[in-house]
């Protein structure tokens, strides 16, 4: 098969995988990326809610101590 077929179909091959890439595989890739996204910011914010939690305790429990 002489260069010039090859090169044409090449560039088909690599159309039709760029297509497959945008149509299938990035929205795929984005669906599961968000949800990973998501659950990290759950995780953020109950940590962040246990940590302000932690810091309230210790400091009533501070203010109570330095009281007697």
């Amino acid at each position: 098969m002489p260069d010039y077929y090859k090169t044409i179909i090449k560039y088909i091959l690599m159309i039709i995988i760029i297509f497959i890439l945008f149509k299938y595989v990035l929205p795929v890739l984005m669906k599961f990326l968000g949800g990973l996204l998501a659950i990290l910011v759950q995780v953020a914010m109950w940590g962040l809610i246990i940590f302000i939690l932690y810091l309230l305790g210790n400091f009533i429990y501070q203010s109570y101590k330095n009281k007697d």
